[in-house]
């Protein structure tokens, strides 16, 4: 039985791993088109490309700010609702990070339809506070999962003791939360920039050309000039920086 979890595993592992493969693969083809073969002459020419480009650094730049933006702003509303369900068992707290995880089952572009009409009501639309809120809609939801997650496997023990040395409650859950959770801090606020950063739906509708974004700047690249081995090549540098956060990660959970 055990061999058999472990061959599934693996198994579910290249599945993941071996369409990543694909796109590195292609990322390092000479040639323009989708040929996986002519990779067996790697070229860097679509990675020299890509830096050399200065609509990118522009883009991306603009995308990690809302994305740090929309990431803090999750946190600041999630980790009270987190603490105050963990520490203190309010349902209220918990209902509402339910509800808020819940609204990650609802199709990306029915929320950018949404958005987009509220955006356009308050007078934010194609701008960088209007994409901040915007990216709420899934960095919201994503923050209350995994800290949902995380808190909840969490003793409490600290947390009990603070308060029978007579510390308040917010002293005592912030001294909890710096001992037990930085990780898992750290680890959600990457995971939301990410996340805010690669989604393309809501800053199509919600933008224009004002905010020269990653999705945007990839948006314009596909209309004017279709490049597959060059969207391959940031798909590659995405991945790599995904992959660097995992031993941050990693290490800052074994120093907790």
């Amino acid at each position: 039985m055990k061999r058999m979890v472990q061959l599934v595993g693996v198994g579910v592992m290249l599945m993941f791993a071996l369409p990543l493969a694909g796109i590195v693969l292609l990322s390092l083809s000479p040639t323009y088109g989708l040929d996986i073969f002519s990779t067996l002459h790697p070229s860097l020419r679509w990675w020299e490309e890509l830096l050399g480009d200065s609509s990118w650094p522009v883009a991306l730049l603009s995308s990690a700010v809302i994305g740090c933006g929309s990431a803090s702003i999750a946190l600041v509303l999630t980790v009270p609702a987190a603490l105050a369900w963990r520490l203190e068992g309010s349902i209220a707290s918990r209902n509402a990070l339910l509800l808020a995880g819940a609204s990650l089952t609802v199709p990306p572009i029915v929320l950018a339809v949404g958005l987009y009409q509220a955006v356009m009501r308050f007078g934010l639309f194609d701008t960088f506070p209007g994409l901040v809120l915007s990216h709420l809609a899934f960095t919201v939801p994503l923050s209350a999962v995994i800290l949902g997650v995380r808190f909840r496997g969490t003793q409490t023990e600290l947390y009990s003791a603070a308060r029978s040395l007579g510390a308040g409650r917010v002293a005592a859950a912030l001294r909890w939360l710096s001992a037990t959770q930085r990780a898992t801090l750290a680890g959600c606020f990457a995971a939301s920039v990410l996340m805010s950063m690669s989604e393309v739906t809501v800053a199509i509708y919600v933008t224009d050309t004002s905010v020269p974004t990653i999705a945007r700047r990839a948006l314009a690249g596909v209309t004017r000039d279709i490049k597959p081995t060059g969207f391959a090549a940031l798909a590659a540098w995405v991945m790599l920086l995904s992959l660097l956060a995992f031993p941050v990660a990693r290490k800052m959970n074994r120093a907790r």
